[in-house]
């Protein structure tokens, strides 16, 4: 964060989360403590050679700075700062090196690509919008379709697994709310369809595919039958 140290905490953390609210901001250090929580399972699981201990050694410091952002407003940014040490930072490059060399690399989606990706959202919002869907179901679309934006407005912060949760969300929970055979699922699955090729078009390293897009992938293929 190359800011002012004198600046506010708040006014500062909405501009490098891309955050219009203070809300969203809470909910985006909310997203990144999780991150936190992530990366030390992944790396816990991780063989005994690769020094698991070690490579967590200055978790507890990383834990500390996420908490202080939750007190951004009432703090200058220069608190904030000292609390994202050198050493921190590389301990969390040593455990992304790590997690790569075990085969946990991730795709990931550069910064330009998700600003495309978001007006591709933003135009099948309104083609929800624009359509004759039951009220339930165009609700719980716009609702679904609107956290996969924050997940890509918020790439900086959680990357891809951000979005592959939001996807995920969205897919299996339109898969819930439409019946097979209708009218309405085969719509919804055309549109879902068209955003998972805008996703993967966009990522870069989708080789890499977890768990949870494999099932993604199989939850779209149930809504269009194919």
């Amino acid at each position: 964060m190359n800011r002012s140290p004198r600046e506010n905490g708040a006014a500062a953390l909405q501009d490098v989360f891309g955050a219009k609210t203070k809300v969203e901001v809470l909910r985006r250090v909310g997203e990144l403590a999780a991150l936190v929580e992530q990366v030390e399972r992944e790396v816990r699981a991780l063989p005994e050679e690769e020094e698991p201990d070690h490579l967590l050694e200055h978790l507890p410091q990383i834990r500390t700075f996420t908490e202080s952002l939750l007190l951004a407003g009432s703090v200058p940014m220069e608190n904030i700062q000292r609390q994202a040490s050198r050493e921190a930072i590389y301990s969390l490059r040593s455990c992304a090196a790590a997690l790569r060399r075990n085969g946990k690399a991730e795709p990931r989606i550069p910064e330009e690509a998700a600003q495309v990706l978001i007006g591709d959202v933003r135009r099948i919002m309104e083609d929800v919008i624009a359509g004759d869907f039951e009220r339930g179901l165009k609700v719980f679309l716009l609702d679904r379709l609107r956290a996969v934006e924050t997940a890509l407005l918020n790439i900086r912060v959680t990357g891809y697994p951000g979005v592959e949760i939001a996807l995920d969300a969205l897919t299996s929970g339109a898969l819930r709310q439409t019946e097979g055979g209708t009218k309405e699922r085969s719509r919804v699955g055309e549109m879902l369809s068209r955003l998972w090729s805008s996703v993967t078009g966009a990522a870069e390293g989708t080789q890499a595919l977890s768990a949870t897009a494999a099932q993604t992938i199989q939850t779209i293929q149930a809504i269009t039958g194919n």
